[in-house]
């Protein structure tokens, strides 16, 4: 006969047993102690709760302008739509004569703006008057003459801005131009198709 001893039996596993008592044990400890807090927040009532932006005043969605040109409820900006073939006076002044834009070029690109804001002034009647497509027709044919008018302009204003320096009269002044005719093509990027 086997004399073998007996299987020997493992003892019950204690340290999961005792981690699983001390976890809900704090789990409940927390939750009571959250609880007492609430209560005693809410108990008190010496703050009252915190709003975000409460102290400004409440505001009212801006006003529809009095009319095109009219820029008061925005604070001097317009939108896209509005400048559209505006220029001051009309177009663009012609330079003096022997002075430094004086040039077939500046005067190339000067044409190119005037037929640009011709355009786009059609392009803002059509506008108005709802039919889009030609809107579209004439916004693009706008479009591409500003665009036209800064091809040739830039290295022409940029030639000169290097050898006259930018704070010569001439160049200022054909910067603003530029400006203008970039605002023009902005808009008119914004408002057609591609």
């Amino acid at each position: 006969m086997d004399r073998r001893s007996p299987p020997r039996k493992k003892p019950f596993p204690l340290i999961p047993l005792v981690t699983l008592v001390l976890l809900v044990s704090a789990a409940l400890y927390a939750s009571g102690l959250a609880a007492k807090t609430r209560k005693a927040e809410s108990s008190s009532g010496g703050e009252p709760e915190y709003v975000p932006f409460s102290s400004l005043p409440e505001e009212q969605p801006p006003g529809r302008s009095a009319g095109p040109g009219s820029n008061s409820s925005r604070g001097g900006t317009r939108s896209a739509a509005s400048r559209l073939g505006t220029a001051p006076g009309g177009g663009d002044e012609r330079p003096a004569p022997g002075s430094s834009l004086d040039t077939v070029v500046w005067k190339g690109a000067l044409d190119e703006a005037a037929l640009g804001y011709a355009l786009a002034r059609e392009a803002a009647t059509a506008r108005a008057a709802g039919n889009h497509a030609l809107f579209q027709e004439k916004g693009g044919g706008a479009k591409r003459a500003f665009d036209r008018a800064l091809t040739q302009s830039v290295p022409f204003v940029e030639r000169l801005m290097a050898s006259s320096g930018d704070t010569d009269p001439a160049v200022r002044k054909a910067l603003a131009i530029q400006g203008r005719w970039r605002e023009q093509l902005i808009a008119f990027h914004k408002t057609t198709g591609r």
